[in-house]
């Protein structure tokens, strides 16, 4: 079967229940826009966070932070208040800058709208719902279909739920390359209890039930540096990207990078969470296919490459996802919901 919204949520359990927050009041007058920016230097695999407050920046938001040049490298957010006197704040995940930032609760002002940037919220809810009670969101932004965040914290007011969507940035894909000589690639971590179609697919590959499948290996979730270049640089000579969704159906980013680098996506994301613009690439398996079925796939794909057709679909998901781009339309969003804003 298919892998949809509905049968992700449906597995989702044990979730503690958390009564929906309530509606923060907002007085709108001040229109600058301020992102509390992340570090670059933290470990990190992608670059997909820093993506986000640059494209942000793109639309005009300034960022602040320690990694940025002065007068923004300030971390006292009570002092940015002050001397930026911003009308709308940005804060990533607290899993991105605890420890960092102090005097959050500066934020807590009815003349500031505030946004959060939240992601894999199924990694202790209780911890989200605190840093949320703390900062007492008037919207929050999220990557993954709206529902399913809301299943995992419903707290969330899904009429404030914005999404958007992962990027790449435009500059750093290959040029594109016509010398395929990796005929199918398969990435990405392999926890069973997150990833069991990535998992079996991983025992396929050991076993050689599953041939001409080249594997990169994850390179650790604690890796310091991106490996967003090497990976985009590998997919720039793949035909064929073998990729999967978690459990949750979580759209994940891969999908996008390998489509910008010209592959034919295999894989199993949700049918009723399409990818603007680039869903027409994606060639859905079900969760339960054979090995023996999934190689025939692959190797029809393989076969049926056609470079013409995955090069106009490579400058769609380069235009469409690149981060200036959606940093624009998101900016746009957050300013139609404030715009819009009742408590």
């Amino acid at each position: 079967m298919l892998l949809t919204v509905e049968s992700a949520i449906h597995n989702i359990t044990n979730v503690p229940p958390r009564p929906q927050m309530p509606i923060p009041s907002y007085e709108r007058g001040k229109t600058t826009r301020i992102v509390l920016g992340i570090e670059n230097s933290i470990p990190r695999i992608t670059d997909e966070g820093w993506q986000l407050q640059l494209g942000l920046q793109a639309a005009g938001y300034q960022l602040w932070g320690k990694e940025f040049g002065q007068p923004y490298r300030h971390t006292d957010v009570d002092f940015i208040i002050k001397k930026a006197d911003p009308g709308v704040i940005l804060i990533y995940d607290q899993r991105e800058w605890d420890g960092t930032f102090r005097n959050i609760e500066s934020m807590r002002r009815s003349d500031i709208f505030r946004v959060a940037q939240h992601k894999d919220m199924q990694h202790n809810p209780t911890f989200h719902y605190a840093s949320h009670i703390a900062t007492m969101p008037h919207a929050w932004v999220v990557y993954y279909h709206p529902a399913i965040c809301q299943k995992f914290n419903p707290w969330m007011r899904p009429q404030h739920v914005i999404r958007t969507w992962h990027t790449v940035d435009s500059d750093k894909i290959p040029s594109w390359c016509n010398e395929r000589t990796i005929p199918c690639l398969f990435s990405g971590a392999t926890q069973v209890n997150i990833y069991p179609f990535r998992y079996q697919i991983q025992q396929w590959i050991e076993s050689g039930a599953l041939r001409r499948v080249y594997t990169l290996p994850h390179p650790g979730y604690m890796q310091k540096g991106w490996f967003t270049d090497l990976f985009l640089k590998i997919l720039s000579h793949t035909r064929v990207a073998l990729c999967t969704a978690s459990k949750y159906a979580y759209t994940l980013r891969k999908f996008i990078e390998a489509t910008a680098c010209g592959c034919r996506v295999i894989g199993n994301p949700p049918i009723d969470d399409p990818f603007p613009e680039i869903d027409e690439n994606m060639v859905r398996v079900p969760d339960d296919i054979s090995a023996e079925g999934l190689q025939r796939i692959i190797d029809r794909e393989v076969a049926n490459y056609d470079p013409r057709r995955q090069e106009l679909l490579a400058d769609k998901a380069i235009k469409w996802y690149d981060y200036r781009v959606v940093g624009r339309r998101l900016a746009d969003r957050i300013d139609e919901v404030r715009n819009g804003w009742h408590a």
